[in-house]
């Protein structure tokens, strides 16, 4: 009798790691695109400036949004514009480097936690994804752009500094153009 409730027991302890597995999984990954979400961007931003001014490993945000994303919903539906967002995330997962964090920070927003040694590496990892997008045809949608902001961490940032940086950047991207990557 004991080996059968060590066994039941076993199982037991095994299904809940399994629903704790799940539950974590949850709550740091968007459920419609399928990478980490806002929560896990928060928690892994925070990290990583906490351990930059130690290691000083060049950390780099990048801020990237759909240009024109409101005519994919209005043009097709937004079950269309859903396909789109998960269709760029699967784009975007396999373009970026190993290193690299993907988030869906809100809508057709999204940030990349990057490494970067200088300005000039930033923009090549940006554009290597920017001209990864433009070039994609969209199954639904057809071909589309995105514009980036990034920035580069500076001496003294926080959360909020870094983050104004890039999204200063992402809307200077928008203003003079779309389809572009502008470093701040």
């Amino acid at each position: 009798k004991l080996g059968q409730k060590n066994e039941r027991l076993q199982v037991e302890i095994a299904h809940r790691k399994a629903i704790e597995q799940r539950l974590e999984t949850l709550a740091e990954t968007d459920q419609l695109t399928g990478v980490y979400n806002r929560r896990k961007f928060d928690e892994l931003m925070n990290l990583e400036l906490r351990q930059e001014p130690r290691y000083h490993r060049g950390l780099s945000l990048a801020m990237l949004d759909i240009d024109h994303f409101k005519e994919v919903n209005d043009r097709h539906g937004h079950a269309v514009g859903d396909a789109v967002l998960q269709e760029l995330a699967r784009l975007i997962e396999s373009t970026r480097r190993e290193a690299d964090s993907f988030f869906r920070v809100g809508g057709e927003e999204f940030c990349l936690i990057t490494f970067a040694s200088n300005g000039a590496n930033l923009e090549t990892a940006c554009e290597k994804i920017r001209k990864a997008v433009t070039e994609h045809d969209f199954d639904k949608a057809g071909h589309l752009a995105i514009s980036i902001g990034a920035t580069q961490y500076q001496d003294g940032d926080d959360y909020d500094s870094l983050f104004k940086r890039a999204d200063a950047a992402l809307y200077k991207a928008k203003r003079t153009g779309r389809d572009r990557v502008v470093i701040v």
